[in-house]
């Protein structure tokens, strides 16, 4: 219900830390709690009292803090080096959850080469005789 929803947490994941900072400015904005999982400064930490909202966080799996929290989504801001490195990252915060049923959302940019190398990460190549079939075509 309404509850539920309203004490949910996600996780936002970027590589770019500069990204991670900007998104923290814009939540705690719009007055969601939010804050940063693996930052040194302390402004931008998750705060003490923290018990919904938004963690934000590289794909470094060695934050035990997530272990808290029942996390409800999992965004991913941009694309990794490896799929496997996000698959991981998936299996490490689903591993201590009650509910194993977490959203994942990925943000790809229309058309750009970000799409492009998500595409190539995730895709299995083809068949050689696939291949040559749609060269006759």
């Amino acid at each position: 219900g309404t509850r539920e929803k309203a004490l949910s947490i996600s996780i936002i994941v970027s590589e770019d830390l500069a990204i991670l900072k900007l998104l923290r400015l814009y939540f705690v904005m719009r007055r969601i709690p939010a804050g940063i999982v693996n930052t040194n400064v302390s402004l931008e930490r998750i705060p003490d009292d923290f018990a919904y909202g938004i963690l934000l966080m590289n794909r470094e799996i060695n934050h035990r803090i997530v272990d808290k929290f029942t996390i409800s989504q999992i965004i991913f801001y941009d694309v990794s080096t490896s799929y496997k490195k996000d698959l991981d990252f998936i299996q490490f915060i689903s591993r201590q959850q009650a509910s194993p049923q977490i959203s994942i959302y990925r943000l790809l940019t229309k058309n750009s080469l970000e799409t492009e190398l998500f595409i190539k990460t995730t895709m299995p190549p083809k068949p050689e005789t696939q291949k040559e079939a749609e060269k006759e075509n």
